[in-house]
């Protein structure tokens, strides 16, 4: 980003140099507050228009080819119920583990749509990828800088201390709890495709279970599964 910066500072430089009877003036302030905003005009013309589409290398990546010329597909990470536009472009795309599609400002997303490349993401190379600092600053005030949200050395410290939990003597001490769990939760399923006449809101009967999960550990049953 920097780098751009200073190309489209130079570019705009030149523009000065070429026409300063329309960017200069005879008072100082004002000459500095149009070549300013000149220099924002030039770099949202090349990182909006011009650099999304010719120079960006991952735009030969297969992807949804209707998209908004600003807002991008911006609205497919807001569809009801998640992740079906992105379920839609993965059955109906041919790629090979990648799709890009375009947010805001024409910036690219990718979204990996195999085993494999989700192992090389979420496994093999998890320190590569660090979540978006925007993101991790918002959810650390909410969470804190646990082992979702903290990266690198912390995370290391954080995993390696965290590691004897679950090992496999205690998880299988839990068996009893995620089996009596998961029957509630295919129950409230079944009962909720009975209701609706044969579809069912699966995602909210696991997240509502995920969060009866850690109550139960603290005897409080919540029977937030079945509520409505």
């Amino acid at each position: 980003m920097y780098t751009e910066l200073a190309v489209t500072t130079l570019a705009t430089t030149a523009l000065v140099y070429s026409f300063p009877q329309y960017l200069t003036t005879d008072r100082f302030s004002r000459s500095v507050v149009r070549f300013l905003l000149v220099d924002f005009a030039v770099f949202l013309v090349w990182r909006v228009l011009i650099w999304p589409f010719f120079f960006n290398p991952l735009r030969h990546l297969p992807g949804p080819t209707s998209y908004n010329f600003l807002a991008g597909n911006t609205s497919a990470q807001f569809s009801k119920p998640p992740g079906e536009e992105f379920r839609k472009w993965t059955a109906s795309i041919p790629n090979d583990g990648l799709l890009r599609f375009r947010s805001i400002g024409n910036v690219d997303r990718l979204v990996p749509t195999t085993p494999e490349t989700l192992k090389s993401v979420m496994s093999d190379n998890s320190y590569d990828y660090e979540k978006p600092s925007g993101v991790r600053k918002f959810l650390v005030m909410i969470l804190g800088n646990g082992l979702i949200i903290s990266e690198d050395s912390l995370h290391k410290f954080q995993r390696k201390h965290l590691l004897p939990a679950f090992q496999l003597k205690n998880i299988r001490g839990l068996y009893p709890v995620f089996w009596e769990k998961s029957r509630g939760l295919v129950g409230a399923i079944e009962a909720d495709i009975t209701e609706r006449m044969g579809e069912a809101k699966a995602s909210v009967c696991i997240a509502r279970e995920t969060t009866r999960i850690p109550a139960n550990f603290g005897d409080r049953e919540l029977g937030m599964v079945v509520a409505p």
